[in-house]
């Protein structure tokens, strides 16, 4: 897709880690602000003048590549770029956390998350969830710890099921919202690589 000054993916990136790849080098720089063909380049060490592919994986536009030139200034001049869409209402991280589910009788299921979302998880194993169940939900990310109610969403016959959190307040959709774009990163650096 060339470049159009119409709404661009590419306006919603600024304040967003990416990682650039110059010849024989990869490193991560924050995007601190994208002004119509050219984006602003903050690097950890040093501007790199050259031909460059900017990765940035968003939590709304999904994974753009934006590929360029930048100057001595660290501004990219885009020629082109890309967007990988995900088809979901938010974008979902394939992260093995450690969960574990309340039931409403105290009975309590530890498993794990394939994936994460600021809207629910799907869990490798918790066979006896049906759809529709109202759930506690103990999510381990990182560090943090989030406490959640959630519905069951979708559940198969190998014990796999989705759930979608019910009521988040702000702070914990932050905390999600902020493991989700490290996780995307430490993606992004491993791609890169």
């Amino acid at each position: 897709m060339l470049f159009s000054r119409k709404s661009s993916p590419l306006d919603a990136l600024s304040g967003q880690d990416a990682v650039l790849r110059t010849t024989g080098r990869t490193t991560p720089v924050t995007i601190t602000a994208v002004d119509g063909k050219k984006v602003t380049l903050a690097f950890p060490k040093g501007v790199i003048v050259g031909q460059a592919i900017l990765t940035c994986a968003n939590t709304t536009a999904g994974l753009i590549t934006a590929r360029g030139a930048i100057d001595k200034d660290g501004v990219l001049a885009v020629k082109e770029f890309e967007t990988v869409a995900q088809r979901r209402a938010a974008y979902r991280v394939r992260a093995a956390c450690e969960a574990e589910v309340s039931l409403p009788g105290g009975e309590r299921i530890p498993t794990r998350t394939i994936d994460v979302s600021v809207t629910g998880v799907r869990l490798a194993s918790c066979p006896r969830l049906r759809v529709d169940d109202k759930v506690r939900l103990r999510l381990t990310l990182g560090t943090d710890v989030l406490l959640v109610c959630a519905r069951v969403a979708r559940a198969d016959r190998s014990g796999a099921c989705g759930l979608r959190f019910l009521d988040l307040q702000t702070s914990d959709d932050q905390r999600l919202g902020s493991f989700i774009a490290d996780q995307q990163r430490d993606n992004l650096s491993v791609l890169e690589r």
